[in-house]
């Protein structure tokens, strides 16, 4: 799961276990990807980029204050989102519901804008 292709056909691909910094510094990324580029460079120190992989950024968790409080917030099993009515400054600006927390990845960003796509492999599914 550590790989990045490109081809024209069918441009970017990526392993959930290739690290943003591999990512950061792979020549295709940068000229056919820019934004997805800048994203990471932004996302992390080049310390973090080089030990974090794409798949774990992707996957990061909430760090809402009302959800890491004693808040019993939707997120946790409540009923309501806390963010929406009271202390927001952080959270989702559009849309939102039932939980206003905005995701913490900016490679996230980027690759919807660049309308990505996330397969999934695995026993789980």
């Amino acid at each position: 799961m550590n790989f990045i292709r490109f081809d024209n056909a069918d441009g970017l691909r990526v392993g959930a276990l290739a690290t943003l910094d591999d990512l950061f510094e792979n020549r295709d990324v940068q000229k056919h990807y820019p934004v997805l580029a800048e994203s990471i460079r932004l996302a992390a120190s080049p310390q973090l980029r080089n030990a974090a992989t794409i798949g774990g950024n992707l996957m990061q968790h909430s760090r809402c204050w009302y959800y890491r409080g004693r808040f019993d917030c939707w997120l946790k099993g409540g009923d309501v989102c806390y963010a929406k009515t009271g202390e927001n400054e952080h959270h989702a600006i559009f849309g939102g519901g039932p939980c206003y927390s905005v995701h913490l990845s900016d490679p996230a960003v980027a690759l919807c804008a660049l309308e990505a796509e996330v397969q999934l492999y695995g026993r789980f599914l």
